[in-house]
């Protein structure tokens, strides 16, 4: 877990977003995707991701078991598999 914590500081200290991230989190409050999740989740969510982004810190140890290339390649099967779902193009059921 210490691993993923600190790949989570790599990948908000070195990834090359393509977007200002705080100005994209913080233009738009109080959405919610209806049948997924509410607004407080998201508002939560992005709270969270702000403050971690505010703090930028580098890791303080190097990764032993998770490497930033995982953490990249988590972040893409996610994103992706959030797309799927929403859009509906997903075989998995909806359990909501």
């Amino acid at each position: 877990m210490a691993d993923i914590e600190y790949a989570d500081k790599f990948v908000l200290h070195e990834y090359p977003y393509a977007q200002n991230v705080v100005a994209v989190l913080g233009a738009v409050w109080d959405y919610e995707v209806p049948g997924f999740v509410g607004k407080t989740e998201i508002n939560n969510s992005k709270r969270y991701v702000l403050e971690k982004l505010q703090k930028n810190e580098a890791p303080a140890r190097p990764l032993r078991y998770y490497s930033y290339g995982d953490a990249v390649e988590f972040i893409d099967y996610a994103a992706d598999e959030v797309i799927k779902r929403l859009s509906g193009e997903s075989d998995i059921l909806r359990i909501l």
